[in-house]
């Protein structure tokens, strides 16, 4: 397995702070239209507004250190704090959609926490080489 260099980590790392933001933008201010596309329910307020507020949080946290070098020990912080959300998603997503069942908006979602939590994994135990 190749250590990725500080351009790919940074070009990911943005895409993911745009994602991040757009999710949780779309669940601040819309979040009944949010709930009902994302969980087929229509009663999801105001948790789907505290949801919004905490993506937009490590959206932001992503776009501030969207340059830095993050890996090994740079940036820990970051990166155990969005491994953390995305693996406990993924698995809380995972869990319900198998024993509920969800839409195919939903499974998108899931895909999403289950590739954050794999790429925030992955530089957990790497350290990107400087280009």
């Amino acid at each position: 397995m190749s250590e990725p260099s500080t351009g790919q980590v940074n070009w990911i790392t943005t895409v993911f702070a745009v994602l991040l933001l757009a999710l949780g933008f779309g669940f601040l201010f819309s979040g009944q239209w949010m709930g009902v596309t994302f969980f087929g329910r229509n009663d999801v307020e105001p948790l789907a507004s505290l949801m919004g507020a905490a993506l937009i949080a490590f959206g932001a946290m992503c776009w501030v250190a969207r340059r830095a070098a993050l890996g090994g020990i740079y940036g820990k912080g970051v990166i155990t704090a969005n491994q953390v959300h995305f693996f406990v998603g993924a698995m809380v997503l995972i869990k319900h959609g198998a024993t509920v069942g969800g839409s195919g908006m939903y499974w998108l979602l899931t895909a999403f926490y289950v590739l954050g939590a794999a790429y925030f994994c992955y530089l957990v135990i790497t350290s990107p080489k400087r280009t």
